[in-house]
């Protein structure tokens, strides 16, 4: 157990339980810092004044790193249910109103789906929420339930990988694949599978250590594989890449059709069956009824369904 050395529970700052949730979960001054968007040096007051109330360290260095001392571990999932609770409580109550509420949205999305829904979001946003502003934070599929759990992103676009009882989904559409090169590629006029193989590959891997992706595996049926000259993490940097080059690219089709005239592609359809992907938007149960929430969510779907 612990004491709090101040015996007037109203007497304690309760701004600093924000602060001492961003420590516990980033370990880091300057990122919490950040997290709660002041400044490192108001950062270190506040953890001076969290030790001081907890007559205890809480984050302690252990060489390049900080890290949580006993206590700092036991209050930590305590101090983000009490913040929960507040967020239920007071901030999910007040009317929302989209023309006239603050709010700041963090988003989790990819480069593809910034390409799909950001126009459109920043022209919804300007008509109906003038006063909402949005953080997306590049995440290329939604595999880490941490984020959502840690309160790093209030949703989540993309191809759900997650496996969480604390966290809902739903999905918005499917995409199916397409193979793009520079106009005048001699293989796409019969892209057969045959040319496919034999042509040099350009290919989106998100891991860095592998680059077989739904394709590959697709492949895999036929006992062959691509020639993959180059992969890279960014949908957007590969096909801008494409028309200097001889290589062949399979993406989404709403990206590859966007990009046809500006950059000069031309499109085939794939000579083997890729299995296409769902994408979904995802976030924590604590905001399945938050008005604010509900509204971003209906406004993610509506783009979906213009896509």
């Amino acid at each position: 157990m612990y004491t709090i050395h101040i015996m007037n529970i109203k007497k304690i700052n309760l701004n600093l339980l924000i602060a001492l949730d961003a420590l516990l979960s980033e370990q880091n001054v300057s990122r919490a810092a950040d997290k709660i968007f002041i400044t490192q040096p108001a950062m270190s007051n506040s953890l001076t004044q969290l030790r001081q109330l907890f007559n205890d360290k809480l984050l302690v260095r252990s060489g390049n790193k900080m890290k949580l001392t006993p206590l700092a571990e036991d209050l930590s999932p305590k101090i983000k249910n009490i913040l929960d609770k507040i967020e239920e409580t007071v901030i999910n109550r007040e009317p929302f109103d989209p023309k006239n509420t603050k709010r700041l949205f963090r988003i989790g999305i990819s480069d593809y789906g910034e390409f799909v829904f950001l126009s459109h979001l920043a022209e919804k946003l300007a008509l109906r929420a003038p006063n909402i502003s949005f953080k997306l934070i590049h995440m290329n599929t939604l595999s880490d339930p941490t984020v959502f759990l840690e309160g790093k992103i209030d949703l989540g676009i993309g191809i759900n990988q997650l496996d969480s009882p604390a966290i809902n989904s739903e999905e918005l559409f499917a995409e199916e694949a397409v193979c793009v090169a520079r106009g005048n590629h001699p293989l796409m006029k019969n892209l057969t599978l045959k040319n496919y193989l034999s042509a040099k590959h350009l290919a989106i891997a998100y891991q860095d250590e592998n680059t077989r992706t739904v394709t590959d595996l697709s492949l895999q049926e036929f006992n062959v594989t691509r020639d993959i000259v180059i992969a890279v993490p960014h949908m957007l940097a590969a096909l801008f890449a494409l028309p200097q080059t001889s290589y062949i690219a399979t993406v989404p089709k709403r990206l590859g059709i966007a990009l046809k005239k500006t950059l000069k592609l031309t499109i085939q359809k794939p000579p083997f069956k890729i299995p296409t992907v769902i994408i979904s938007q995802a976030w924590h149960k604590r905001f399945d009824n938050d008005q604010g929430h509900l509204w971003l969510r209906q406004i993610i779907k509506e783009i979906a369904e213009m896509t």
